[in-house]
């Protein structure tokens, strides 16, 4: 066997992978439409309850994505010792594999989204899912279900809750797709993934044209792994990230041509992904940095530039502010957790000290959102002119800790899947390494390096702030760009300026302003035309709801008994293990104390009631999950345990009646 044979052996390997993967996805849209035809309530989920080994498939489905990321950095080294040698014979390999993701990259993309977020609808047990945000992802929780309630109670009131408007950007998004999913929180979680998976694809081909396949199905990998244990949330991250990606499209294109109207996109997506997801809030004004430096070619090109750049930013302000004032109830909050990360650092801790610390001017204050935001902006700048040394020392130490733990969240997920031995990742970011340090010898690029740089240090410096409140997951937003970077060093074409255009600029400012118009109108169409409210009572533990598809959650069963395929249905063992991983009861008990009866249903419905939250989830009657015709229930409801000083999350519901929905 010759070395150039041997050479070829790992990209044959890949190649041959990808047509298996091509099979597998076909069979996966084969299974999921029969299963939709014979009544599945969750059609994608349905082939984990048919074989153990595909239940084995599921609950390891990031392998398939550190599998790429080992196989294509071997494929780089053996195409960089060819290349070395003289030998070209790959070259066929090579352009065969992307003539192939080219035709078949945006559905193997798709499936492999949709084939990881459905196990979480399965019951499986991944400790990489975050069920602490949505339990088995179909019952929100915390704070994801705070954003999963203001679209169903903006649709009836008119207005957003306080935690949404924190984020005007998601909140109007997250009530776009719940709008386009009829308000039905499975339905919207799958277009949420195909947004995403499409995002991610967009990015990933024009990786493909840049810097070739290798570069491109790495980036797919790593952009799974980014992704998964948010995908079947209602979390901001997982529609910020949508944008994230699309930047990185606009940026590749802006690099690769040479193109200032796509760097200026690549702004305009960036502006979003921060007002969607707040986290790297020096990275906007780093690629303004970079823009001004890298195009124009004169003082009076560069004025104009930068005004472009304040038009730009102007206009995403400007809609913010009216998406405030159509939809908001009170103060401007947007960013307003702020204060309390920054109050935290400048006594060396973290968010939750300051209101510990001044526990009695923050009771004198009361629950006015906007004067604690204020009171403590004021004390986080007095603590801080007192004392600077304290929050210089702390940012040191939340960057350095930041950086450290990168590779691995990259690789394992922010809530980190467990690795395979045989599947090391570290060969990765090592091939990534010497390549990136390859094309900087070979092909030093003034603008492109000045990109990476500014960018990557914005990055850092930003996470500084933020790190010891979540700072992994705040900072999910600018993993896309990191990891752009990293598979930039598995380039397997000629780096240069390419001429093929993959994107026309005016197709992406068309959509952009298509999408802030829906941004605007969408939760007002979703008012005008919902169901009138119900008139508040003060009836105790009485709740009216809506029914039919506006309900979400599991019907759970005695391990003995078959699983129901009409309604989401789990065995009792399966919905244990989901509370447990979920750490939920240390707010409540929920199966500690003891148990319902079996069968039972575990819901989540939002509130008819005008003015009301939609706060709680339901402990049901079986019956309730059945009668999918009936749009409205009244819930008669009892405590089902508590923990003193926390809120109740979740109530027994004794008897569960229809009611007629109001008159249009």
């Amino acid at each position: 066997m010759t070395v150039p044979t041997i050479l070829r052996m790992p990209l044959v390997l890949l190649r041959a992978s990808m047509w298996i993967s091509l099979a597998a996805s076909l069979a996966y849209v084969v299974a999921s439409i029969a299963a939709l035809i014979n009544g599945f309530a969750l059609p994608t989920a349905a082939v984990f309850h048919w074989a153990d080994w595909l239940r084995a498939v599921g609950e390891h489905d990031h392998y398939a994505a550190h599998f790429l990321l080992v196989i294509t950095s071997m494929c780089a080294v053996a195409i960089w010792t060819a290349t070395v040698i003289g030998d070209r014979s790959h070259e066929p390999v090579l352009k065969s594999l992307e003539a192939l993701l080219r035709m078949w990259g945006l559905p193997l993309t798709l499936c492999l989204f949709v084939f990881s977020m459905s196990g979480t609808w399965a019951g499986l047990p991944r400790p990489g899912d975050f069920n602490s945000a949505s339990i088995g992802g179909l019952i929100p929780f915390s704070d994801a279900n705070g954003y999963f309630a203001a679209a169903h109670d903006q649709a009836r009131d008119g207005y957003w809750n306080s935690i949404s408007m924190r984020r005007p950007f998601a909140a109007a998004f997250r009530s776009v797709l719940m709008t386009a999913a009829a308000f039905s929180y499975a339905q919207m979680l799958l277009v949420q993934v195909v947004l995403c998976s499409i995002s991610v694809w967009i990015a990933a081909r024009s990786i493909l044209t840049w810097r070739g396949p290798l570069a491109c199905l790495a980036f797919v990998a790593l952009s799974l792994m980014i992704s998964r244990s948010f995908l079947a949330t209602t979390l901001t991250e997982p529609i910020g990230l949508v944008w994230s990606f699309l930047s990185i499209a606009c940026f590749v294109e802006s690099l690769r041509r040479r193109s200032l109207q796509f760097a200026l996109l690549g702004l305009a997506l960036t502006f979003m992904a921060l007002m969607t997801r707040m986290g790297a809030m020096f990275l906007l004004p780093s690629v303004m940095l970079w823009i001004i430096c890298c195009f124009g070619d004169s003082w009076r090109k560069k004025v104009y530039v930068g005004l472009a750049m304040i038009g730009i930013v102007g206009a995403g302000l400007s809609t913010n502010f009216a998406l405030q004032k159509i939809y908001g109830s009170g103060a401007d909050l947007s960013g307003s957790n702020f204060a309390f990360t920054l109050c935290g650092l400048s006594i060396g801790k973290d968010w939750s000290s300051c209101p510990i610390r001044y526990a009695d001017e923050m009771k004198r204050i009361g629950n006015n959102e906007k004067s604690q935001t204020d009171f403590l902006y004021s004390k986080g700048v007095e603590n801080i002119a007192r004392d600077p040394v304290t929050i210089v020392g702390r940012l040191a130490e939340g960057a350095n800790l930041f950086a450290r733990a990168v590779p691995p969240t990259m690789s394992y997920g922010y809530l980190r899947a467990p690795a395979a031995r045989w599947l090391p990742t570290s060969v990765f970011f090592w091939v990534s390494v010497i390549g990136l340090v390859i094309l900087a010898i070979r092909h030093p690029n003034r603008m492109e390096t000045l990109f990476w740089v500014t960018s990557m240090l914005a990055i850092v410096a930003s996470s500084a702030f933020v790190f010891f409140d979540d700072g992994m997951r705040v900072m999910t937003g600018s993993y896309p760009l990191i990891a752009a970077l990293a598979v930039s060093g598995l380039f397997t074409v000629n780096v240069q300026s390419a001429a093929e255009k993959t994107w026309l600029e005016w197709q992406w400012w068309g959509g952009l302003v298509a999408v802030l118009l829906l941004f605007l109108a969408v939760p007002w169409l979703a008012y005008r035309n919902a169901w009138p409210a119900m008139a508040a009572n003060n009836v105790p533990n009485q709740q009216h709801v809506f029914g039919g598809r506006r309900i979400s959650g599991f019907l759970v069963v005695a391990d003995d008994q078959p699983l129901r395929t009409d309604v989401p249905s789990l065995h009792y063992i399966e919905f244990a293990k989901l509370i447990t991983l979920s750490n939920v009861e240390i707010y409540q008990p929920l199966l500690k104390v003891r148990s319902p009866k079996l069968p039972f249903g575990f819901i989540v419905a939002p509130r008819m009631e005008a003015g009301l939250p939609s706060n709680n989830q339901f402990i049901v009657p079986a019956h309730v999950l059945f009668d999918k015709d009936v749009q409205a229930w009244k819930f008669t409801t009892a405590e089902w345990s508590k923990i003193d000083g926390n809120s109740i999350y979740w109530v027994l519901v004794t008897d569960a009646q229809p009611v007629s929905l109001p008159a249009r």
